[in-house]
């Protein structure tokens, strides 16, 4: 069976990176998807966490992370915590990111119990926060903020270094995680 069939692994992450610390991420060649990425409104993820979660006029809670795909291309969902002080999950394709809001459909969508289950097959932003971004090799500072597309693909990598905040498009040359670490071949 080819390794990117193979339940749990995936070829763009560096093997031996899930086994606890920072991943190295190799990220999609450019021009993949970048036509659709051009014409979606992006956002900001540091923007989603700590807006309100709502049905109708009714807060349901607040979102306190974003969770991302093992891969970094995706964001999954959100965790929000609720009114009743538990944190549940929110799948991000459940939902619709509206001025300073996020809308929910129904209630139920907030699902209870499956956070662990995400955590453990991906990444939050708050791990992701302050890694190093490494583009061909070379610092280029550490992470801020991923943007992502209304339909949750990571669309571009916010690095702070010294010079200030840069824009990086997530393409093959670009890795987050510890710099000892390298992306799969």
């Amino acid at each position: 069976m080819p390794a990117a069939d193979v339940p749990g692994s995936d070829p763009d992450v560096a093997p031996g990176a899930m086994s606890g610390g920072l991943r190295a991420v190799r990220f999609a060649r450019p021009g993949e998807r970048a036509s659709l990425r051009r014409m979606l409104p992006l956002l900001r993820t540091s923007g989603l966490v700590r807006r309100p979660v709502v049905y109708r006029d009714i807060r349901l809670g607040v979102a306190v992370d974003a969770l991302f795909d093992r891969a970094i291309r995706r964001l999954v969902g959100l965790e929000v915590r609720c009114g009743d002080g538990k944190d549940r999950f929110l799948p991000f394709p459940a939902c619709e990111v509206c001025d300073e809001r996020i809308v929910v459909e129904s209630a139920l969508v907030l699902l209870d119990g499956n956070l662990e289950f995400y955590r453990l097959d991906g990444c939050t932003f708050s791990e992701l926060r302050d890694t190093p971004v490494v583009v061909g090799g070379d610092a280029a500072g550490t992470l801020t903020d991923l943007v992502v597309s209304v339909e949750g693909e990571v669309a571009r990598i916010v690095a702070a270094s010294e010079n200030g905040l840069r824009e990086l498009e997530p393409a093959g040359a670009v890795t987050l995680g510890n710099q000892g670490l390298r992306p799969a071949v």
